[in-house]
């Protein structure tokens, strides 16, 4: 409950929040936020380590039901990493993290979200120009730089239109 009270306080003003407009926003006294965590900065590392949990998109993607047809399941993948993503980097925008927190595998989280991927799209093999592990890469890829400001400008692209992308590329469909 505090968590989710202060994330968006942190999001909005990185480490300048105060315990106060946290427990405002919870709707507890001070003290109370001081009882579950040590300080404001085990606050901080809890807010970073929710985000680093990837428990919330393997239950997501595993929700996904393979046989639905292919736009429908990038549609639901896109949504949620999209999500993910986003939550990530503004909270670590927030705090002004500028390298992965220590004691995140990364690299591990990262090839086992493209593993569930690859997955999904495996139903659809026949249909892909490139194998399932290639192509869930590829939409990671493209989602992850699709909520990055440097790459997104101030005009992000709408869930179905990334989502036509990946499954139809830029040519044009008549040739």
């Amino acid at each position: 409950m505090i968590l989710d009270a202060a994330i968006p306080l942190i999001v909005e003003h990185g480490r300048d929040v105060t315990t106060k407009q946290i427990a405002e926003a919870a709707g507890i006294a001070e003290g109370t936020v001081f009882r579950a965590f040590e300080d404001k900065e085990d606050l901080c590392r809890a807010a970073v380590s929710r985000f680093m949990d990837p428990e919330p998109i393997r239950a997501t993607l595993k929700a996904i039901d393979p046989a639905d047809p292919l736009e429908a399941k990038l549609t639901a993948v896109v949504d949620s990493m999209r999500e993910r993503f986003s939550g990530l980097l503004g909270i670590l925008h927030a705090l002004r993290v500028e390298r992965h927190p220590a004691g995140h595998a990364k690299g591990e989280h990262r090839a086992e979200m493209e593993g569930m991927l690859a997955s999904l799209l495996d139903a659809d093999r026949e249909s892909l120009r490139f194998d399932p592990e290639v192509a869930a890469r590829l939409v990671r890829m493209v989602v992850f730089s699709s909520v990055m400001s440097p790459f997104r400008g101030d005009d992000p692209v709408a869930t179905e239109d990334l989502v036509d992308f990946i499954v139809n590329g830029i040519g044009r469909k008549d040739g």
